[in-house]
């Protein structure tokens, strides 16, 4: 009897199952009716939504979207979004380009309710007076003003339009999972319901384009939103294809005016002809300030600055009205589901016409190679190999800037087109299109996709696809290697499994190809795998192993695999790439640029860049940049070379091991010709810190040991000599990019003992801190200071007033110039000599950061104790021109020195400011100082320095090391 009730129980569960699987969709309709006032940038009007309830259980309220009042709030988080993508212009808003909602009042079937916010108001609900139940309908009728923004982002106005999107309250949508309420972003779009609007809205503007007609005369269907766009400065174009209306709303852009109609009708043409019929009854363009686009429904916004970026955005934005503005899914949990799809089919679209991918067009000179993999399926297997990809099912609020492109576009693209090529199109197009047929105007989730799927592909050979697309890793990493008697070993190292495609490549030239089922390790017998698959019109046939030149792994246009160095057996030719470009794993580059340079020691210097990898970029790289000094007629350069060992681990992201060399003039000695060099090796190790992906954060702990040389002159013995340096470093170092106040910090501990002139036995141990921190108080304008200190823990010359290296060494600088660069970090033009000439004035903010340049015959600002310093810098306010970039610099700082009169260390203060000109962020700044202590007006006043004499210049290129940038900083 227990087995028959168990049976039963059974049975009723699944049967519940079943019912509460079932898909469930509101019925929505709008009425609205509003008047935009143009000169107060306000709508103002009634929106009566009829709301049935089609799902099985009662609701007891509706949930609203009031999207506009993101924009009344600088802490609302399309604000702080805006600061993560980078964008200050919103939170530096005036408040009357800020907008939102002034007043809503709600009536339920004529009587008076209440509107109740949640946390943030851009989300409210009423409270229904009595349960609503399945099949029953209840009337809202909501009165609003609407205060519109700045054109910041899609809603808004600017001095030649007014877009009006979510520009009324809306209902959220109601599915199997609840109710889906969320804030307004920037990025990532929303999950809209969808439902039917009869607008009448009078618009004070002479052209207009929108999702429906705003006059009232009739109902638009089935859309997910209503958009308008107006403008009194605009051309109108309209035209009709396969019964649709066209219509453009655009400028003076040729690229829109001539052919954006045409492009838009042959993207309908080619998605009708490949997924199904155009969703909706017109579909309206418009152009919009800035370059980029966006879709809604029936309406796309798109700007342009070439025909190129004008067919890519229309095109891209048309394929969307498949995938969103038809099949309508959840783009904050699962944008991949519209963007990935739109994405791969303008991919086809491209091939199909015979276009050349748009990112590939638009930098050819880097690409190098015509019709293989993308530039943007380079750059996101790059983001999974310097561990900083996350998984599909990252939140949005969690989610990298660059991550949320790379996996919602390209690797959602990527991987469908890798699927289709492993089943074969015909498989993949009976697919979507019966998915786009079976969900057109409904919520489909990523289980009904996959169940779509399944039944017309198969579940095995679609299951790697939705492992990738949830919470698996973005990119999968096989591997082959050759075994012993005609076999090879493929490995897969990754979470992710998918199909590959081995290529065997045969003497004659002729390449197999054939499909192999997901592992994690298998043996391949080449000669079984030599078999041509291909089908067609060839035969089957087999072929000697001795015939094979390589066996490879791909393919290379689908394959998101984040190291393909390992996917290769056979010979990798030589190939030299003039310039930059990007890595092909078919050859081993070599890159070569050509190279000036300059310091007073070796004249001007002439040679090359040679390095072997760009993006993405190797595990192990190197670069060398050997020049002939034509003033030193000396061979000088340096070289380096790295290898980055990633961890699996939570809190260390890779050890870098990393060795130099490098090898310059640093004085030349005018009275018998004779210039000297130094030269330096430093091996080191890094360990790197994990951090969140969407931190802006990176940070690494290094040990360095330095051996340098310091060629110096015997003139008694008419020779020169070398005096070596052995220094031992350990620095901490975390940067954040955060876009409103960014911040670094480095502390240093600083070792190094030695042998001075006079035979005596030395040594030091020093700590350096500096932090530096700056905050934007306009979008382009900011004030920023750095404090910095360094402090003698040990110093057996303590008490020396002797700069001279041969004496004391690693004495600290409240003026960082190139005599007292020991460790010669820096790029100097000249290093001794500082007080002649314009190349005597270059400092550094190494040290104190002061920028005034005395030069080495005084020790203003030197210490073998202590040493303190405050910089601060803040750009000048108001509109200047972008070649004045000016701003006003203050240092303030100490030192303490022994004084042999007092006999014991004795502290002087000192300071400098004026104004300063900054270029490239930092890249190249300009001081002209204006004030400073009377010590370094009594060095002028010795001198006789006029003040152009005083002014200084600042060349910071170790900042702007694109390997480091590429590898390291987290986008």
């Amino acid at each position: 009897m227990l087995k028959e009730i168990q049976i039963v129980l059974l049975i009723l569960l699944c049967g519940w199952c079943h019912i509460t699987a079932q898909y469930q969709q509101q019925d929505i309709k709008y009425d609205i009716k509003a008047d935009y006032d143009a000169a107060a940038h306000t709508v103002k009007g009634t929106v009566v939504v009829t709301y049935t309830n089609e799902v099985a259980e009662s609701l007891d309220r509706v949930y609203l979207h009031l999207w506009a009042n993101a924009y009344s709030s600088k802490s609302s988080d399309y604000s702080k979004q805006q600061l993560k993508l980078g964008n200050t212009a919103y939170y530096f808003a005036k408040e009357s380009h800020m907008g939102g909602y002034d007043g809503i009042t709600a009536n339920i079937e004529g009587q008076a309710a209440k509107l109740i916010y949640t946390d943030t108001r851009e989300v409210a609900y009423i409270e229904l007076m009595q349960p609503l139940a399945k099949g029953d309908a209840v009337t809202l009728e909501l009165a609003y003003t609407l205060r519109m923004p700045y054109l910041y982002d899609r809603l808004g106005w600017d001095e030649r339009s007014v877009q009006l999107v979510h520009w009324y309250p809306s209902i959220a949508v109601y599915d199997n999972e609840g109710w889906h309420t969320m804030p307004y972003l920037a990025m990532g779009e929303h999950y809209p319901t969808v439902a039917d609007y009869r607008v009448r809205l009078s618009l004070p503007h002479e052209h207009v384009v929108s999702t429906g007609p705003i006059d009232g005369s009739a109902v638009t269907s089935g859309i997910t939103d209503f958009a308008i766009v107006a403008s009194d400065g605009a051309e109108l174009s309209h035209s009709s294809h396969n019964d649709y209306d066209l219509s453009m709303l655009h400028y003076d852009n040729e690229h829109l005016a001539d052919e954006g109609l045409a492009i838009a009708a042959d993207v309908i043409d080619y998605m009708e002809s490949q997924v199904g019929k155009y969703p909706h009854k017109s579909l309206a363009l418009a152009e919009q300030s800035g370059r980029s686009g966006m879709e809604y429904g029936a309406l796309v916004t798109v700007s342009a600055a070439s025909a190129e970026e004008a067919r890519y955005l229309i095109a891209h934005e048309v394929i969307h009205q498949w995938f969103y503005g038809g099949v309508v899914t959840d783009q904050r949990q699962h944008a991949w589901m519209d963007e990935g799809f739109t994405t791969y089919y303008q991919r086809r679209y491209y091939e199909a016409r015979g276009y050349q991918d748009h990112y590939t067009s638009m930098l050819p000179q880097l690409h190098g190679k015509a019709n293989s993999t993308p530039i943007q399926q380079y750059l996101a297997e790059m983001q999974a190999k310097r561990q900083w990809a996350q998984p599909m099912c990252t939140h949005i609020h969690n989610v990298s800037t660059i991550n949320y492109g790379f996996n919602n576009y390209e690797v959602a693209a990527r991987w469908l087109s890798h699927l289709e090529q492993s089943v074969g199109q015909e498989l993949m197009d009976d697919a979507v299109q019966q998915y786009v047929k079976q969900w057109s105007g409904k919520h489909p989730q990523p289980a009904d996709l996959q169940q779509v799927f399944v039944e017309a592909i198969g579940e095995l050979e679609t299951e790697w696809f939705f492992e990738a697309m949830g919470c698996a890793t973005a990119t999968t990493d096989y591997a082959v290697r050759r075994l012993a008697e005609g076999k090879v070993q493929v490995t897969n190292t990754s979470k992710l499994l998918p199909p590959y495609l081995l290529q065997v490549h045969l003497q004659d030239g002729s390449i197999v190809n054939r499909w192999m089922p997901p592992t994690d390790s298998t043996v391949v017998d080449l000669a079984d795998a030599s078999r041509d698959y291909a089908g067609g019109d060839q035969e089957s046939k087999t072929v000697s192993t001795a015939d094979i030149t390589r066996i490879k792994l791909g393919p290379d246009d689908g394959l998101l695999d984040h190291n393909r160095n390992n996917n290769i057996i056979g010979k990798k030719p030589i190939k030299i790439v003039p310039g930059i470009g990007l890595d092909d794993d078919d050859y081993t580059e070599l890159y070569v640029l050509p190279l000036l340079n300059y310091n007073t020691t070796d004249g001007v210097t002439a040679g090359g860049i040679l390095y072997n990898t760009s993006v993405a970029a190797n595990n192990w790289k190197w670069l060398m940049a050997p020049q002939y000094g034509f003033r030193s007629g000396k061979l000088v350069g340096h070289a380096w070379t790295t290898y980055d060992h990633y961890l699996d681990h939570n809190r260390y992201r890779k050890l870098v091991y990393r060795l130099g060399v490098k090898s310059y003039g640093q004085q030349y000695i005018e009275s018998i010709s004779q210039p000297l060099q130094y030269l330096k090796i430093d091996p080191s190790v890094s360990l790197h810190f994990q951090h969140k992906a969407d931190s802006h954060v990176y940070s690494k702990l290094t040990y360095r040991a330095l051996a340098i040389s310091n060629e110096q002159y015997d003139f008694g013995a008419e020779r020169t000599t070398d005096a070596w340096s052995y220094i031992q470093q350990l620095r901490y170092e975390r940067f954040d990019f955060d876009g409103l106040s960014p911040s670094d910090v480095n502390v240093t501990l600083e070792y190094q003992p030695y042998t001075n002139s006079f035979g005596t036995a030395e040594q030091y141990l020093k700590l350096t801190a500096a932090y530096k921190k700056s905050w934007l108080y306009s979008p382009t304008k900011k004030i920023s200071f750095r404090l910095w200190g360094s402090y003698f823990l040990v110093n057996s010359q303590r008490n020396s007033t002797s700069y001279d290296r041969r004496i004391a060494r690693g004495a600290t600088a409240l003026i960082h110039q190139g005599y007292n660069d020991y460790t010669y970090e820096e790029t100097f033009f000249n290093r001794n000599n500082q007080n002649v000439g314009l190349w005597g004035r270059q400092v550094s903010y190494a040290g104190g950061g002061f920028k005034v340049p005395l030069g080495s015959q005084y020790s203003i600002g030197q210490s073998n104790d202590l040493a303190l310093a405050l910089n601060f810098e803040a750009d000048i306010p108001g509109r200047l021109p972008k070649v004045l970039p000016l701003a006003v610099f203050l240092d303030v700082g100490y030192h303490r020195t022994y004084s042999p009169a007092a006999e014991q260390l004795e502290g002087t203060a000192l300071y400098s400011g004026g104004l300063a000109l900054n270029y490239g962020e930092g890249l190249f700044s300009i001081y002209i100082p204006l004030v400073h202590s009377s010590i370094i007006g009594d060095v002028y006043s010795t001198e006789g320095v006029g003040l152009l004499g005083r002014v200084s210049f600042r060349f910071d290129l170790n900042r702007f090391n694109p390997w480091e940038i590429a590898e390291d900083y987290n986008f």
